[in-house]
């Protein structure tokens, strides 16, 4: 998670991956689990379609008007790791 509606998620989901956890907390919160409504926003750091995957190394939290956003300082692309 790389942003939230402060007013319903708190900023302990910021750098989060979306898992069974953060859906069955989104579920119990009353929240789309896909967002759709503007409560989160993600950022895909690594996949198949991908050449390489992003790792985060420092990151912050800002809150500007009712939003919390994780503000990535510092990152790395690395080569993935090939599935034979």
């Amino acid at each position: 998670m790389v942003s939230l509606r402060a007013d319903l998620l708190d900023a302990h989901w910021l750098g989060k991956e979306i898992d069974e956890e953060f859906i069955d907390e989104m579920e119990r919160r009353g929240v789309d689990i896909c967002g759709e409504g503007g409560e989160f926003h993600s950022l895909v750091i690594d996949g198949p379609l991908f050449r390489k995957r992003m790792v985060i190394r420092n990151a912050r939290d800002i809150r500007r008007k009712g939003i919390s956003f994780l503000d990535q300082l510092n990152f790395e692309l690395k080569e993935r790791e090939r599935l034979s």
